[in-house]
């Protein structure tokens, strides 16, 4: 049975976490064996596969497999034969240390031999069900030590730290035999997982299975795996360049060391012609464009689904994905055209969303338009929430291949989207089933929304071409298939 292992640092509820479990969803419906690896600790690590279950993004038949969710069932399993008492003065030997150490399941050394226990000032404290699961440990302002915990609250891990901020070694807490491993640190000990996991695969089904990494920071472990247990693929999900033209830092080693990749997938051929110009050497490039839900929606018009004055904006809370642009075109439309339409947004900020929401929210009332710009947060309705817009906009300065302008013309949602790179102009014809703008350009934004909002005739017809252009995009065969060719690397 063919295999894949989709490869992430952690789940996030954007495009790259979306496009990947929906990968894993289409390869399993055409027999292809799919687990999903992460390799984080995050606040949400207990919780996040069941929500994603859910929310019906991540099917029954993905595996998903986590270092840390791995040592926490492990050691659970351990406690479960076990008494609280003998639980609680059971000590796990490091015999990898300079002198034997032996730590108690709270993580504390049975002799603290390098400072005293107390000395220590915890922070960053994350709890699960009331549990804390991991907490940071600082001396003198300094980080020296990283706790790490099951869902009961026994020691799985330690991250410790020099002076100097760099890692000084990973302590693995196995309790099945009463061991701590140690590792250099947790980017080796995160290499060594993903090849057991592979290996046991090549083992099982003599052939290689592929290993598809989404993350840039985490493709470069991949050239550690060797290409004689798997296909190791690299995926970009985003622009490899800046507004300025320079190749971003993320992406920088990662495309200079292409060769080190069995092959690297760009979302877009106009981003392949690109990277090939940049770095003339590659010549490992794939065109595969990312899996879409495309649903056959026969749109009433008479009565309508959408409501003619309702736009959306579907993506995360920054810069990058013109937030302010899509609220400035909301401005122009009502204070200047004098057109009554209003906005929804849907999308969190990756950092802090709370500061993300007033930001906008001020820069919104600065415009006078304040009380139409309404911030909805994440949806797990996406599609049922695009159905219902006039149109959506997309005014993002930087892309890959956005599967919001997709999952709207899936729809039969027009999209009025700035022609960025890359991806809107290879899924937009414009003023056919959406309209292009060059990136910037709000005034004329705001022109071909109100010419929209005046043409009902238009809006249907554009609809119907949204569906049709949606569903020669995702041809889910032609996707599979040309995956597929990568087995046979």
């Amino acid at each position: 049975m063919k295999e894949a292992f989709m490869v992430q640092g952690s789940y996030g509820q954007f495009g790259l976490t979306s496009a990947m479990l929906r990968r894993c969803k289409e390869f399993s419906e055409y027999g292809v064996k799919c687990t999903s690896l992460t390799l984080d600790f995050t606040d949400n690590i207990y919780s996040i596969i069941e929500e994603f279950r859910q929310s019906g993004k991540l099917d029954e038949k993905t595996i998903t497999l986590n270092p840390y969710m791995e040592l926490s069932d492990k050691a659970i399993d351990w406690q479960k034969k076990l008494t609280k008492a003998e639980v609680d003065n059971f000590l796990l030997i490091n015999s990898e240390s300079e002198t034997i150490d032996y730590y108690y399941v709270n993580g504390r050394l049975s002799e603290e031999k390098y400072i005293d226990f107390k000395k220590y000032r915890f922070v960053n404290q994350k709890y699960y069900n009331g549990i804390l699961i991991s907490q940071v440990a600082m001396v003198n302002g300094k980080k020296k030590k990283e706790f790490f915990y099951s869902k009961t609250g026994l020691c799985i891990a330690i991250k410790e730290w020099n002076d100097d901020e760099t890692q000084k070694g990973m302590l693995i807490f196995d309790y099945s035999i009463g061991v701590i491993r140690r590792y250099k640190s947790s980017y080796w000990w995160n290499i060594e997982w993903i090849k057991e996991k592979v290996f046991y695969s090549f083992l099982n089904n003599q052939e290689k299975p592929l290993l598809i990494c989404d993350g840039p920071g985490t493709a470069r472990k991949l050239t550690e795996i060797s290409k004689d247990i798997a296909i190791r693929v690299y995926v970009l999900h985003h622009n490899h360049r800046l507004k300025d033209g320079r190749v971003a830092e993320r992406d920088l080693w990662n495309l200079n060391n292409c060769k080190k990749f069995d092959a690297v997938v760009a979302l877009t051929a106009h981003q392949a012609v690109d990277i090939n110009k940049d770095f003339p050497k590659i010549n490992n490039i794939h065109v595969i464009p990312n899996f879409t839900n495309i649903k056959n929606i026969n749109l009433e018009y008479e009565n309508g689904y959408f409501k003619n004055n309702r736009l959306g904006f579907f993506g995360q809370l920054i810069e990058l994905k013109g937030v302010k642009d899509a609220i400035k075109a909301i401005s122009i439309l009502n204070n200047k055209y004098g057109v009554p339409v209003y906005l929804d947004v849907y999308g969190k900020s990756p950092k802090n969303n709370e500061e993300a929401i007033k930001y906008y929210t001020d820069y919104a009332v600065s415009l006078g338009v304040g009380n139409i710009i309404n911030f909805k947060g994440y949806s797990n309705e996406v599609l049922e929430e695009m159905k219902t817009c006039m149109c959506v906009l997309f005014p993002s300065s930087s892309e890959a291949q956005p599967l919001t302008i997709l999952e709207s013309l899936s729809v039969g949602t027009p999209v009025v989207a700035y022609d960025c790179k890359y991806g809107p102009s290879s899924m937009i014809e414009n003023g056919v089933n959406g309209f292009l703008i060059n990136v910037g350009d709000v005034e004329t934004m705001a022109v071909r929304i109100k010419d929209l909002f005046h043409d009902n005739e238009k809006r249907n017809e554009m609809s119907v071409k949204a569906i049709e252009s949606a569903k020669m995009l995702s041809s889910k065969e032609l996707i599979f298939n040309q995956w597929k060719n990568l087995f046979s690397i």
